[in-house]
């Protein structure tokens, strides 16, 4: 299948060539290959039984079955096969599914010395990986270099170099002074007609995170709110974005401070490992918010459970957390799909009794 960044969708075609700059593929009984650009296409998926396995596995979660199925195939597969260039590729996400950041980054960075003159599809989307994997191990101006190099693939990875400049200024030691320029990278995308709604979402957290270096907690709930969590948003997409969303509504309401919005985030940073479990990196910063929630409320047990499930989660697929909110003040039940109602006096979304 191929996804187009125009929305486009083909199914059931033969890829029968894919490099970052052109794909071609064969619709249904069609003799003749058709080219496309690489930089209009969004992503394609190629059958694969050899890959299908890791592929869950990352899909679900567990990066230690994803590097146990990956092992073999990039052991035995032969040069120049698309799938071991795949499985190559897929390895760097497991290593970072497992937070392994600089496990991650050799395999990356190997995967893209490998497979740069053949232009391999996956190069620039292990470019990123290459770059967020240098971020999370705190090498925020390696970080930046590498993100610039995705300008060199175009279409989506013009924006994706914007967002990625302005990551690196968040996790360096200019975010308060460079905030401004933070912004404006991020709403060059999320102002973007042609910029495809995920990457319009990264440039609205990383909004709301510019917020929350601000000291601006009510701007960043109303962004956030509006753009993930509004009533009026009908379909819930349990993307990266909503989780990390999920995460800043939290965060947000531990700055408002008092009483009833410390409630509301633990009920928040709850919804994380609930609803978010898959995407590792976040839930584990979920249960680094929960632990110090409960730390800072004196409730030792609660902050002890939390850290144990995130090193539970290293790694490999934890058991389900069993995440009913400790008394902050009267016990809460945790919604399936969060959305917030009217803000209360105090500024604070409230999460209690949605749906």
């Amino acid at each position: 299948s191929m996804d187009l960044l125009n929305g486009t969708r083909y199914d059931q075609v033969q890829i029968v060539s894919a490099k970052w700059d052109a794909v071609q593929y064969k619709p249904g009984n069609a003799t003749q290959p058709i080219r496309i650009e690489g930089e209009k296409v969004l992503s394609i998926l190629r059958e694969s039984q050899l890959l299908q396995g890791a592929r869950h596995a990352i899909e679900s979660g567990d990066a230690a079955r994803a590097l146990k199925d990956l092992t073999p195939i990039l052991a035995a597969a032969k040069d120049g096969d698309w799938q071991k260039a795949e499985a190559g590729y897929l390895s760097g996400k497991a290593y970072r599914l497992a937070n392994d950041e600089k496990e991650a980054v050799k395999a990356f960075k190997s995967f893209i010395e490998k497979h740069r003159a053949e232009k391999d599809w996956f190069l620039p989307f292990a470019t990123q990986e290459l770059a967020e994997s240098q971020l999370a191990a705190r090498q925020s101006g390696t970080a930046e270099l590498t993100f610039k190099e995705l300008e060199q693939y175009g279409g989506q990875w013009a924006w994706h170099a914007k967002l990625g400049a302005a990551k690196a200024i968040l996790a360096s030691d200019q975010r308060k002074a460079k905030a401004m320029v933070a912004r404006g990278l991020s709403d060059e995308v999320a102002r973007s007609r042609e910029a495809p709604s995920s990457l319009k979402n990264q440039a609205i957290v990383l909004r709301g995170k510019i917020f929350l270096i601000q000291e601006n907690p009510q701007g960043a709930i109303k962004e956030l709110t509006d753009a993930f969590f509004s009533a009026a948003k009908q379909e819930v997409d349990y993307s990266v974005e909503r989780a990390e969303a999920t995460l800043l509504m939290g965060r947000a309401h531990v700055a408002l401070g008092g009483k009833e919005n410390l409630e509301q985030a633990e009920i928040w940073f709850l919804r994380v490992p609930a609803l978010y479990r898959r995407h590792a990196a976040v839930y584990a910063q979920g249960c680094d918010e929960l632990s110090s929630l409960y730390e800072k409320l004196g409730n030792a047990t609660r902050a002890a459970e939390w850290k144990a499930r995130k090193q539970g989660g290293q790694g490999g697929r934890a058991a389900a957390p069993q995440v009913a909110p400790g008394a902050v003040s009267q016990p809460a039940a945790v919604p399936a799909s969060p959305a917030v109602p009217p803000a209360k006096k105090n500024g604070g979304g409230s999460a209690r009794g949605s749906k």
